[in-house]
């Protein structure tokens, strides 16, 4: 039934964020996870159209940072949007063989957060 299976994937993915968070902790590491944005079309008329995570609100609150990487105006921009020690600031960066640099202003963040990001 479609409550099984969302039960079944909500298990899943509580068990997969809670092994990444296990790894960069006994790693010392940073993990990177992906979610695509999706659109959910009102069911009712007079409901709106929302915006939301593909995953589910379960993975879109796993994580303790959440990063929004956009191009403006033909350049790539990183905008956090969650931290637990960073206000939401955006930064524009650059992607050449030596990794992730930045490649323009940057603010709000404690020093060497958006200096210089490593691949």
């Amino acid at each position: 039934s479609e409550r099984e299976d969302f039960s079944k994937r909500y298990n899943i993915l509580s068990s997969m964020s809670a092994s990444l968070r296990n790894l960069a902790k006994d790693k010392k590491l940073a993990v990177v996870i992906m979610n695509q944005v999706t659109t959910r079309v009102g069911k009712h008329p007079g409901v709106q159209t929302q915006i939301g995570a593909a995953l589910g609100k379960s993975w879109e609150h796993s994580s303790t940072n959440r990063i929004m990487l956009e191009w403006k105006n033909r350049r790539r921009h990183a905008t956090i949007l969650k931290s637990n020690n960073c206000e939401m600031t955006s930064v524009e960066f650059e992607i050449g063989l030596d990794g992730l640099r930045d490649a323009g202003h940057y603010s709000s963040c404690p020093p060497g957060l958006g200096k210089r990001f490593k691949s």
